[in-house]
């Protein structure tokens, strides 16, 4: 009971947190409650204490709006080459396979970049723990997904 009102704290601090992201997309309900559920399921995944989770989330949000943005800007890139894959050129197919791997690396880049950050707020058993919980919750996601249909 006393965990249950403590994650509701965290959801709290979270959206209070998550304030300057509201300008980056607009959210809707849905959103809300999948990100509402996003910080739960870490939260417990990685045993969050109130002083970790007061020091963690402000950084993951911050890395989670830049790899929103790296992804939306990859999406939109792809989406304004008007590609025929039927017809790709060599050439083409190069140039399509080396924006793709630009992207994973900026990728990458990204996740190092806030892993240094990670490892000041959090033990390294916890941020260990961090992407599983990220990959655990997809999944998730994904199974209520299909449950829905």
């Amino acid at each position: 009971m006393v965990y249950k009102k403590i994650l509701l704290l965290f959801v709290g601090l979270v959206f209070g947190f998550n304030v300057f992201s509201q300008t980056i997309q607009e959210k809707n309900e849905s959103s809300q409650k999948i990100r509402a559920a996003k910080v739960a399921h870490i939260t417990q995944k990685l045993a969050l204490t109130p002083t970790e989770a007061e020091k963690f989330w402000p950084v993951y949000n911050k890395f989670d709006i830049e790899r929103w943005e790296l992804r939306q800007s990859h999406h939109k890139l792809l989406k304004n080459k008007d590609i025929n894959f039927e017809k790709l050129t060599d050439s083409q197919a190069e140039e399509l396979i080396n924006t793709h791997l630009k992207y994973r690396q900026d990728d990458i880049d990204l996740e190092k970049k806030y892993m240094k950050e990670f490892k000041q707020v959090l033990p390294l058993t916890k941020v260990a723990k961090l992407f599983n919980a990220e990959r655990s919750f997809q999944t998730e996601i994904l199974k209520r997904l299909r449950n829905k249909d």
